[in-house]
């Protein structure tokens, strides 16, 4: 008997402890950015329910800070929290308010436990920036593209130096047949770097009665294919190394004597120098990811059509898709951005590059500007297409080109990573 009721005494405090057992989770206050000695915007809260399922209301909720960024012992301060022992109401919730330390800024991670989860504390994440760091990330955004599009001028240059300068009358014979006109069109834009110089190109040797507007169609359809190269060979994280190339192309081109390989050097330079500005941009656009007013944005430009819209504004702003798809590229490293919102802007950009094309047919004849009136229907009938697969037509509940963009970067380069 003695035994038995010992039994039923150990079964019902285990039982006991089972329904008394808590699960924390955060609901709110995570991943936030804020600026040095001032207040969180958001309030760091946690809920607490019974692992039997309910509410759990009057735990005891510890919070602490287990990293922060050291302040100076005399002019800075630590940050801190409103209250470090906290009990839940009666929907299990349990907040506090957290103050950044200064003058420094960095990481801060704020721990919180109840009893039954000591082992297992859940962890917040916040980052403290500067009073002007919405300022030098806009410095470090105009900075980086400057040097991107420097490095694809003169990686533009330095190509059609290694082309030579038969570069007219190599293109012009080579564009006698549809295939031939195709890839003529793509290798012109892996030398220039840009669909619309290619288009440009088109417009002057068709004006000038060297080309035919029907060969320059496939020029213009190898042009669009060339033009993603540049931005693959961004994504492919090649920046990590921009000093290396960047250094490689310069002593290269500085011993070198001849003239050819003096032009190979200051290919590979360009490209360096290309991917540093990648670096700097994707670099400094860091703290996007977690600031939620931008993240916000993010959310409305997911909208296929506003994002469209936004890539085609800026293109015709700067004249430049490389540009508005550098950038693109660089929240993406930065994990500012997710696919979703990404490729309706780079949708926007392949409209908006058509004004350079357009502008380089001012003045030209009539079938010079059919060939930019044909880059613009070209690239415009391409978004169209797309489209539907961005909005009506989905597959297991995502849309389809968003499905088949990640499938496709699965199978064939073996990652999920966005950019």
């Amino acid at each position: 008997m003695r035994i038995r009721g010992i039994c039923a005494v150990a079964i019902l405090c285990l039982t006991s402890a089972i329904v008394s057992a808590e699960v924390i989770q955060i609901v709110g206050g995570n991943k936030q950015l804020g600026c040095v000695g001032q207040k969180a915007q958001e309030l760091l809260s946690v809920r607490t329910s019974r692992k039997t399922g309910g509410i759990a209301s009057n735990v005891k909720v510890t919070f602490s800070i287990a990293q922060q960024p050291s302040q100076p012992l005399k002019k800075g301060s630590s940050g801190s929290l409103s209250a470090y022992e906290v009990y839940t109401d009666t929907n299990g919730l349990a907040s506090v308010e957290f103050n950044f330390g200064k003058p420094n800024a960095g990481d801060y991670v704020i721990t919180a436990v109840t009893k039954d989860t000591l082992s297992d504390p859940i962890s917040f994440q916040l980052i403290a920036m500067q009073d002007n760091w919405m300022l030098m990330v806009l410095f470090a955004l105009l900075g980086g593209l400057g040097v991107f599009l420097f490095g694809m001028f003169y990686l533009n240059d330095s190509l059609q130096k290694v082309a030579g300068k038969k570069f007219r009358s190599l293109l012009i014979s080579l564009t006698k047949n549809r295939i031939k006109g195709t890839m003529t069109g793509l290798l012109v834009t892996l030398l220039n770097q840009s669909s619309s110089a290619t288009t440009v190109l088109e417009v002057s040797l068709v004006s000038a009665g060297l080309l035919t507007f029907y060969q320059s169609i496939p020029i213009t359809i190898g042009a669009e294919i060339g033009s993603t190269v540049t931005a693959q060979l961004v994504a492919f994280k090649l920046s990590d190394y921009a000093a290396i190339i960047a250094g490689f192309g310069f002593f290269l081109s500085f011993f070198s004597k001849q003239k050819r390989i003096k032009s190979i050097g200051d290919t590979i330079l360009g490209f360096g120098i290309l991917f540093l500005g990648m670096k700097l941009m994707s670099d400094g656009l860091m703290p996007l990811k977690n600031y939620k007013p931008f993240l916000s944005l993010m959310e409305n430009v997911g909208n296929p059509f506003i994002g469209i819209m936004v890539g085609l504004i800026f293109t015709l702003v700067v004249q430049s898709s490389g540009a508005t798809t550098g950038i693109v590229i660089a929240l993406a490293l930065a994990g500012a951005i997710t696919l979703k919102e990404a490729i309706p802007i780079n949708l926007g950009a392949s409209i908006g590059t058509c004004i350079t094309a357009i502008l380089g047919s001012i003045g030209a004849g009539r079938e010079g500007k059919r060939v930019a009136v044909f880059h613009t229907l070209a690239q415009t009938a391409g978004v169209i297409l797309v489209y539907p697969f961005l909005t009506v037509v989905t597959y297991k509940g995502v849309p389809s080109w968003i499905y088949f963009a990640e499938w496709f970067t699965s199978a064939v380069f073996n990652s999920t990573e966005l950019a």
